[in-house]
Protein backbone atom coordinates (compact mmCIF):
# COMPACT_ATOMS: atom_id res chain seq x y z
CA UNK A 1 0.00 0.00 0.00
CA UNK A 2 2.45 2.61 0.81
CA UNK A 3 4.33 1.50 -2.23
CA UNK A 4 1.24 2.03 -4.36
CA UNK A 5 0.88 5.73 -2.19
CA UNK A 6 4.75 6.26 -4.07
CA UNK A 7 3.69 5.78 -6.99
CA UNK A 8 0.57 7.87 -6.60
CA UNK A 9 2.08 10.95 -5.42
CA UNK A 10 5.00 10.64 -8.08
CA UNK A 11 2.50 10.69 -10.70
CA UNK A 12 1.06 13.55 -9.07
CA UNK A 13 4.10 15.58 -8.96
CA UNK A 14 5.37 14.84 -12.36
CA UNK A 15 1.65 15.91 -14.02
CA UNK A 16 1.97 19.14 -11.79
CA UNK A 17 5.19 19.87 -13.27
CA UNK A 18 3.70 19.40 -16.75
CA UNK A 19 1.42 21.55 -16.34
CA UNK A 20 3.21 24.42 -14.65
CA UNK A 21 5.36 24.16 -17.53
CA UNK A 22 3.36 24.19 -19.98
CA UNK A 23 1.58 27.54 -18.47
CA UNK A 24 4.85 28.98 -17.86
CA UNK A 25 5.70 28.55 -21.81
CA UNK A 26 3.90 31.34 -22.53
CA UNK A 27 4.46 33.81 -19.90
CA UNK A 28 5.36 36.12 -20.54
CA UNK A 29 3.99 35.79 -24.18
CA UNK A 30 5.40 36.95 -27.08
CA UNK A 31 3.53 39.00 -29.26
CA UNK A 32 4.70 38.21 -32.26
CA UNK A 33 2.19 35.35 -31.89
CA UNK A 34 -0.53 37.92 -33.01
CA UNK A 35 -1.65 39.34 -35.97
CA UNK A 36 -4.16 41.25 -37.76
CA UNK A 37 -5.67 40.91 -41.49
CA UNK A 38 -4.40 43.79 -42.82
CA UNK A 39 -0.72 44.01 -41.86
CA UNK A 40 -0.02 40.32 -40.25
CA UNK A 41 2.03 41.77 -37.66
CA UNK A 42 1.19 43.16 -34.59
CA UNK A 43 3.42 46.67 -35.08
CA UNK A 44 2.57 48.83 -32.02
CA UNK A 45 1.76 52.24 -34.11
CA UNK A 46 1.13 50.31 -37.06
CA UNK A 47 -1.49 51.28 -39.81
CA UNK A 48 -5.29 49.66 -40.87
CA UNK A 49 -6.90 51.01 -43.79
CA UNK A 50 -9.83 48.78 -43.12
CA UNK A 51 -13.05 50.23 -40.42
CA UNK A 52 -14.39 46.67 -40.40
CA UNK A 53 -11.38 44.84 -38.22
CA UNK A 54 -11.44 41.37 -38.83
CA UNK A 55 -8.44 39.45 -36.60
CA UNK A 56 -6.56 36.42 -36.80
CA UNK A 57 -5.30 34.06 -33.90
CA UNK A 58 -2.44 32.14 -34.73
CA UNK A 59 -1.86 29.57 -32.92
CA UNK A 60 -0.13 29.26 -29.31
CA UNK A 61 1.64 25.98 -28.46
CA UNK A 62 -0.31 24.28 -25.92
CA UNK A 63 -3.25 26.12 -25.61
CA UNK A 64 -6.37 25.23 -25.36
CA UNK A 65 -8.39 27.93 -26.27
CA UNK A 66 -8.02 32.03 -26.72
CA UNK A 67 -9.58 34.71 -25.35
CA UNK A 68 -8.99 37.77 -27.27
CA UNK A 69 -10.51 41.87 -26.70
CA UNK A 70 -10.06 44.92 -28.84
CA UNK A 71 -11.09 48.73 -27.68
CA UNK A 72 -10.49 52.18 -28.69
CA UNK A 73 -8.60 52.80 -25.05
CA UNK A 74 -5.16 51.10 -23.96
CA UNK A 75 -6.97 50.89 -20.41
CA UNK A 76 -9.48 48.29 -21.77
CA UNK A 77 -12.25 50.01 -19.76
CA UNK A 78 -14.64 51.21 -21.89
CA UNK A 79 -15.55 50.47 -24.64
CA UNK A 80 -14.02 47.09 -24.54
CA UNK A 81 -14.98 44.08 -26.53
CA UNK A 82 -14.43 41.26 -26.00
CA UNK A 83 -14.45 37.18 -27.39
CA UNK A 84 -13.88 33.74 -26.93
CA UNK A 85 -12.18 30.97 -29.55
CA UNK A 86 -11.66 27.71 -28.46
CA UNK A 87 -9.83 25.08 -29.78
CA UNK A 88 -9.66 27.30 -32.75
CA UNK A 89 -6.91 29.82 -33.17
CA UNK A 90 -7.85 30.30 -36.84
CA UNK A 91 -11.17 31.66 -35.89
CA UNK A 92 -11.71 35.05 -37.38
CA UNK A 93 -12.83 37.50 -34.71
CA UNK A 94 -14.20 41.33 -34.70
CA UNK A 95 -16.06 41.01 -37.96
CA UNK A 96 -19.35 42.66 -36.68
CA UNK A 97 -17.49 45.62 -35.29
CA UNK A 98 -17.00 48.96 -37.01
CA UNK A 99 -14.64 51.10 -36.25
CA UNK A 100 -14.31 55.15 -37.85
CA UNK A 101 -11.24 56.85 -39.59
CA UNK A 102 -9.02 58.27 -37.08
CA UNK A 103 -9.58 55.65 -34.42
CA UNK A 104 -6.74 54.40 -32.77
CA UNK A 105 -7.15 50.33 -32.02
CA UNK A 106 -5.94 48.83 -28.98
CA UNK A 107 -6.05 44.98 -28.43
CA UNK A 108 -5.29 41.70 -26.80
CA UNK A 109 -5.24 37.80 -26.60
CA UNK A 110 -4.31 35.26 -24.17
CA UNK A 111 -4.44 31.62 -24.23
CA UNK A 112 -5.77 29.34 -22.08
CA UNK A 113 -4.59 25.95 -20.83
CA UNK A 114 -7.79 23.76 -19.47
CA UNK A 115 -9.53 26.25 -19.17
CA UNK A 116 -7.30 28.36 -16.94
CA UNK A 117 -6.23 32.24 -18.43
CA UNK A 118 -2.67 33.00 -19.05
CA UNK A 119 -1.62 36.47 -18.63
CA UNK A 120 -2.75 38.95 -21.58
CA UNK A 121 -0.04 39.99 -24.11
CA UNK A 122 1.23 43.10 -24.31
CA UNK A 123 -1.08 46.13 -25.82
CA UNK A 124 -0.68 46.17 -29.47
CA UNK A 125 -2.52 49.23 -31.47
CA UNK A 126 -3.01 50.22 -34.68
CA UNK A 127 -4.56 53.34 -36.52
CA UNK A 128 -7.32 53.26 -39.06
CA UNK A 129 -6.27 55.58 -41.68
CA UNK A 130 -7.71 56.23 -44.93
CA UNK A 131 -4.10 57.15 -46.53
CA UNK A 132 -1.04 55.89 -45.73
CA UNK A 133 2.13 58.45 -45.33
CA UNK A 134 6.07 58.43 -44.98
CA UNK A 135 7.08 56.51 -42.13
CA UNK A 136 3.93 54.38 -41.19
CA UNK A 137 4.41 50.75 -39.91
CA UNK A 138 2.38 48.85 -43.04
CA UNK A 139 2.46 46.16 -44.61
CA UNK A 140 5.83 44.08 -43.07
CA UNK A 141 7.68 47.84 -42.05
CA UNK A 142 7.96 51.48 -42.69
CA UNK A 143 6.67 53.33 -45.69
CA UNK A 144 9.40 54.94 -47.27
CA UNK A 145 8.10 55.66 -50.99
CA UNK A 146 4.37 56.43 -52.41
CA UNK A 147 4.19 56.23 -55.85
CA UNK A 148 2.21 59.11 -57.12
CA UNK A 149 -0.99 58.46 -58.50
CA UNK A 150 -1.41 54.94 -58.20
CA UNK A 151 -1.79 52.89 -54.85
CA UNK A 152 1.78 50.89 -54.84
CA UNK A 153 4.99 51.94 -53.16
CA UNK A 154 8.23 50.47 -51.16
CA UNK A 155 8.87 49.48 -47.71
CA UNK A 156 11.84 48.78 -45.55
CA UNK A 157 11.95 45.84 -43.08
CA UNK A 158 12.17 46.62 -39.67
CA UNK A 159 15.24 45.93 -38.80
CA UNK A 160 18.92 44.49 -40.66
CA UNK A 161 19.08 41.45 -42.00
CA UNK A 162 22.82 41.43 -41.97
CA UNK A 163 24.61 38.12 -40.89
CA UNK A 164 26.19 38.92 -37.56
CA UNK A 165 26.63 42.99 -37.94
CA UNK A 166 27.14 42.85 -41.92
CA UNK A 167 27.80 40.55 -44.89
CA UNK A 168 29.49 41.26 -48.18
CA UNK A 169 27.75 42.27 -51.65
CA UNK A 170 29.56 38.89 -52.90
CA UNK A 171 30.81 37.55 -56.42
CA UNK A 172 34.13 40.06 -56.34
CA UNK A 173 35.58 39.46 -59.59
CA UNK A 174 32.35 38.72 -61.41
CA UNK A 175 31.60 41.20 -63.73
CA UNK A 176 26.98 40.96 -63.38
CA UNK A 177 25.70 42.23 -67.04
CA UNK A 178 27.92 45.40 -67.17
CA UNK A 179 31.04 47.77 -66.17
CA UNK A 180 29.16 50.53 -64.21
CA UNK A 181 26.20 51.79 -62.49
CA UNK A 182 25.24 53.93 -65.49
CA UNK A 183 26.10 51.71 -68.28
CA UNK A 184 24.81 47.82 -67.74
CA UNK A 185 21.57 46.65 -68.86
CA UNK A 186 20.14 44.85 -65.85
CA UNK A 187 22.05 45.72 -62.56
CA UNK A 188 20.26 49.22 -62.96
CA UNK A 189 19.69 51.88 -59.96
CA UNK A 190 16.45 53.15 -60.36
CA UNK A 191 13.49 53.16 -57.80
CA UNK A 192 11.74 50.23 -59.08
CA UNK A 193 15.08 48.04 -59.99
CA UNK A 194 16.22 46.27 -56.52
CA UNK A 195 14.06 43.14 -57.36
CA UNK A 196 15.64 42.73 -60.82
CA UNK A 197 18.96 43.61 -59.50
CA UNK A 198 18.85 40.76 -56.35
CA UNK A 199 17.51 38.39 -59.14
CA UNK A 200 20.13 38.66 -61.05
CA UNK A 201 22.90 38.69 -58.73
CA UNK A 202 22.06 35.94 -56.73
CA UNK A 203 22.21 33.76 -60.44
CA UNK A 204 25.30 34.82 -61.23
CA UNK A 205 27.17 34.36 -58.02
CA UNK A 206 24.71 31.65 -55.54
CA UNK A 207 27.02 28.58 -56.12
CA UNK A 208 27.91 27.82 -52.27
CA UNK A 209 24.72 27.55 -50.32
CA UNK A 210 26.86 28.23 -47.40
CA UNK A 211 27.82 31.33 -48.51
CA UNK A 212 26.27 34.37 -47.09
CA UNK A 213 26.00 37.66 -49.21
CA UNK A 214 24.12 40.50 -49.34
CA UNK A 215 21.13 39.87 -51.83
CA UNK A 216 20.62 36.21 -50.51
CA UNK A 217 19.93 37.47 -47.11
CA UNK A 218 17.09 39.96 -48.56
CA UNK A 219 16.25 36.96 -50.78
CA UNK A 220 16.00 34.48 -48.53
CA UNK A 221 14.46 37.02 -45.52
CA UNK A 222 10.92 36.15 -43.42
CA UNK A 223 10.01 39.07 -41.58
CA UNK A 224 7.01 40.31 -39.96
CA UNK A 225 5.32 36.93 -42.33
CA UNK A 226 6.25 38.57 -45.39
CA UNK A 227 8.87 36.40 -47.50
CA UNK A 228 9.11 38.48 -51.00
CA UNK A 229 12.09 41.15 -49.85
CA UNK A 230 14.77 41.90 -51.99
CA UNK A 231 18.31 43.97 -51.80
CA UNK A 232 17.59 47.58 -52.36
CA UNK A 233 19.08 49.03 -55.92
CA UNK A 234 20.73 52.43 -55.36
CA UNK A 235 18.01 54.60 -55.80
CA UNK A 236 15.89 52.86 -53.51
CA UNK A 237 18.70 52.60 -50.93
CA UNK A 238 18.86 56.92 -50.86
CA UNK A 239 15.15 57.10 -50.87
CA UNK A 240 15.35 54.73 -48.33
CA UNK A 241 17.90 57.08 -46.57
CA UNK A 242 16.34 60.48 -47.14
CA UNK A 243 12.87 59.28 -45.80
CA UNK A 244 13.02 57.26 -42.92
CA UNK A 245 16.41 57.34 -42.11
CA UNK A 246 16.28 59.03 -39.12
CA UNK A 247 13.94 56.58 -37.72
CA UNK A 248 16.28 55.20 -35.09
CA UNK A 249 16.52 51.61 -36.65
CA UNK A 250 19.56 52.36 -38.78
CA UNK A 251 23.03 52.19 -37.58
CA UNK A 252 24.82 54.83 -38.98
CA UNK A 253 27.29 53.21 -41.43
CA UNK A 254 27.86 51.96 -44.71
CA UNK A 255 24.16 49.96 -46.38
CA UNK A 256 24.51 48.07 -49.53
CA UNK A 257 22.64 48.91 -52.75
CA UNK A 258 22.36 45.97 -55.59
CA UNK A 259 23.81 48.14 -57.81
CA UNK A 260 27.38 46.99 -59.47
CA UNK A 261 29.68 49.48 -59.84
CA UNK A 262 32.23 47.08 -62.29
CA UNK A 263 33.63 43.48 -61.16
CA UNK A 264 34.81 44.25 -57.64
CA UNK A 265 32.94 47.27 -56.52
CA UNK A 266 29.07 47.81 -55.90
CA UNK A 267 27.39 50.67 -54.90
CA UNK A 268 26.94 51.40 -51.07
CA UNK A 269 25.65 54.98 -49.13
CA UNK A 270 25.58 55.63 -45.10
CA UNK A 271 21.90 55.76 -43.50
CA UNK A 272 21.30 57.78 -41.87
CA UNK A 273 24.12 60.29 -43.29
CA UNK A 274 24.87 62.05 -46.60
CA UNK A 275 28.15 59.74 -47.25
CA UNK A 276 27.95 57.38 -50.46
CA UNK A 277 30.65 55.61 -52.38
CA UNK A 278 31.84 52.42 -54.60
CA UNK A 279 33.37 49.70 -52.73
CA UNK A 280 35.03 46.40 -52.50
CA UNK A 281 32.22 43.61 -52.73
CA UNK A 282 34.47 41.73 -50.33
CA UNK A 283 33.33 44.67 -48.11
CA UNK A 284 31.20 43.82 -44.86
CA UNK A 285 28.37 46.13 -44.77
CA UNK A 286 25.32 46.52 -43.50
CA UNK A 287 22.19 45.18 -45.31
CA UNK A 288 18.40 46.61 -45.27
CA UNK A 289 15.61 44.44 -47.07
CA UNK A 290 13.08 46.33 -48.83
CA UNK A 291 9.75 45.04 -50.34
CA UNK A 292 7.05 46.24 -53.03
CA UNK A 293 3.58 46.74 -52.07
CA UNK A 294 0.17 47.36 -53.47
CA UNK A 295 -2.42 48.66 -50.95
Amino acid sequence: MNNMKKIICIGLFITAIVFVGCYEYINPLDPLGYYNKWQFEPMNGGVSLNTEPEFKIAEIKGASGYNFRISTTAEFIDGTVEYSSNYDPGTWIGDDVTFEIGDTIYWQVRPTYWFIPAEWSPVISFTIKDHLEIGDKYAGGYVFYLKSGVSEGLIAAVEDCSYGENAPWGGAGVDINGNDADNHPELYSELDDGKPNTDTIIAAIDDDPDYTYAAKLCNDLVSNRYNDWYLPAYDQLLEMRDAIGDNGTFIGDFYWSSTEFDADNARAAVIPGTTTTSTGKDARLYVRAIRSFTY
